[in-house]
């Protein structure tokens, strides 16, 4: 499992963004949404572990908890 730090989340719109730890350009953030929440809410600068997939518009984040 990858980790980061939740840049931002919008409870109502249902998603965020997680800046990775391995992040070695600053403007990288990865997406997530409610569905990919495995432990519950997040807030922004929440410490999160997650897994990657890749999609048809990029990488995102599933199985997203916090530690």
């Amino acid at each position: 499992m990858t980790q980061g730090t939740v840049l931002s989340y919008d409870s109502d719109d249902g998603k965020g963004y997680i800046r990775p730890d391995h992040d070695t350009d600053e403007n990288e953030k990865i997406a997530f949404d409610k569905d990919s929440l495995a432990g519950g809410e997040v807030r922004e600068g929440d410490r999160v572990s997650f897994d990657l997939e890749g999609g048809m518009v990029g990488v995102f984040a599933k199985n997203v908890r916090r530690i």
